[in-house]
């Protein structure tokens, strides 16, 4: 599983939407089929959470992790069975 860090741009401190894509075309909506996986956080009106989105923002300097097991990334569709903050 690769880990990606970035210095170009902040996330939202209220709240987002993070997506995992398979092209570098633009998305055209929060359902957009190049999207293979997303993340969504805190409170806003532009939010796309697979099931349950995290209640708050992760704190600066935090991560948004995706649960393994037997280390085998888990995308059940769920944000909150598949994240952790």
């Amino acid at each position: 599983v690769a880990q990606m860090t970035h210095s170009s741009f902040a996330l939202s401190g209220t709240g987002g939407t993070v997506f995992l894509v398979a092209s570098t075309t633009t998305l055209l909506s929060g359902n957009d089929a190049t999207i293979v996986d997303k993340i969504a956080y805190g409170s806003g009106m532009y939010l796309f959470p697979e099931g349950e989105t995290f209640g708050t923002a992760p704190l600066a300097g935090s991560q948004l992790k995706r649960k393994t097991i037997n280390g085998i990334p888990q995308d059940t569709n769920n944000n909150t069975s598949d994240f952790t903050l």
